[in-house]
């Protein structure tokens, strides 16, 4: 596989797992608008400096180290609540939808989302 189809599909993948991430902690989230902003702004630059990253590996070896300690915890950061994400997404799919809302309100105030 060409070297930009390896890149270009592992920001897709990246891109996917950011957006899942964004769409359960803040899109869902009450927060000011602002905030809200602030967060989606931060998420994005976060998601496009994994790729920048990585391809100056080719051009700016000594650069793309020096700075590589940005993006490259906040993907194991991202990927791990993603994963936490949907591990805490199982309890709720599995409740019927006629359970009691206060039963509904207290899983979604243990995994600190709006239900």
């Amino acid at each position: 596989m060409a070297p930009v189809l390896k890149l270009l599909s592992s920001a897709l993948v990246s891109g996917l797992i950011h957006l899942y991430v964004w769409w359960r902690l803040v899109h869902h989230s009450h927060l000011p608008r602002r905030a809200h902003r602030i967060l989606t702004i931060a998420i994005a630059v976060m998601w496009v400096s994994i790729p920048v990253t990585t391809t100056a590996r080719l051009w700016w070896p000594g650069l793309a180290s020096t700075v590589a300690w940005i993006p490259m915890p906040w993907l194991a950061f991202v990927g791990l609540t993603a994963v936490a994400l949907l591990a805490l997404e199982l309890p709720r799919r599995a409740l019927p939808a006629r359970v009691d809302p206060s039963r509904r309100q207290a899983i979604g105030r243990g995994e600190a989302l709006p239900v």
